[in-house]
């Protein structure tokens, strides 16, 4: 039995044609999706998730897609962090159990990890994480390509700290829209899907929840840790598929923003 009705295709699929030819977000796709479950329908039971395998959720996309591209890309992204948030505790990392308290609540992750100029993408950040001095940072530089710009509430981000003595690290952190410190640049004639340009100018990520009665610990911010390396596992992506990586570090580890490569640990 699939997850996403026959009915809820149909009317996506019907709205399709109207968004590609407008270039309009998607809206009332994703407020069908969320009310029919489907942002945590990849989370798992215990989380309070539907606890779809990644061969349901695979196939609850194929249909989705089939019904309407633009937003199954966009609603992929969620999955693919509530599916790393997944790994990550299934791995007895604790620091993914807030994405899927999250999910399971109604947020949407978006996905704010690629940067105009550099190749390097998940091992290296041309945008800077700056420690505030109690445990957290803040994050300022440009991400392109992020996905559902207009409607996200969670944002999986990452800059390069370089303030220490020990080389720079790759700080990773997920962001909270209603926090400010960033804005979504327009672009003409954006496509379904919305991924928008995003400038970071001081969004902050704290290691402690700030608002009163939120649940306990949010995961620290991600200082070149396995979380990367599980990432990169559930995005099907290894450093041994990475040639010109190697090339780069053989020849004195300096790319796209003069950053050193990321070390596996």
């Amino acid at each position: 039995m699939s997850f996403l009705s026959a009915e809820l295709l149909a009317a996506i699929h019907k709205r399709a044609a109207r968004h590609d030819r407008d270039n309009s977000f998607p809206e009332d796709d994703l407020n069908d999706l969320r009310t029919a479950g489907y942002l945590s329908a990849f989370v798992p039971k215990e989380f309070n998730g539907a606890g779809l395998s990644v061969e349901r959720i695979c196939a609850e996309q194929t249909a989705l897609a089939k019904a309407a591209p633009a937003t199954a890309l966009a609603i992929n992204m969620h999955q693919i962090i509530v599916g790393m948030a997944r790994y990550l505790v299934a791995h007895g990392n604790d620091k993914g159990r807030q994405v899927l308290h999250d999910a399971a609540a109604g947020e949407l992750f978006g996905f704010g990890i690629s940067e105009p100029g550099n190749d390097l993408v998940l091992f290296g950040s041309i945008s800077k994480a700056v420690p505030d001095g109690e445990g957290g940072f803040s994050f300022h530089g440009t991400k392109v390509f992020t996905s559902l710009a207009p409607a996200w509430t969670r944002l999986l981000t990452f800059g390069t700290d370089d303030s220490g003595d020990d080389g720079p690290h790759s700080v990773f952190a997920i962001l909270y829209r209603d926090d400010g410190g960033f804005y979504v640049k327009p672009r003409l004639g954006h496509p379904g899907h919305a991924r928008h340009p995003v400038e970071h100018d001081g969004a902050r990520r704290s290691p402690r929840p700030r608002r009163p009665g939120a649940r306990p610990h949010h995961p620290r911010p991600e200082r070149r840790s396995g979380g990367l390396r599980h990432l990169l596992a559930l995005l099907g992506v290894h450093r041994r598929h990475l040639p010109g990586h190697r090339r780069a570090r053989h020849r004195g580890g300096r790319r796209a923003g003069g950053h050193p490569p990321q070390r596996e640990e």
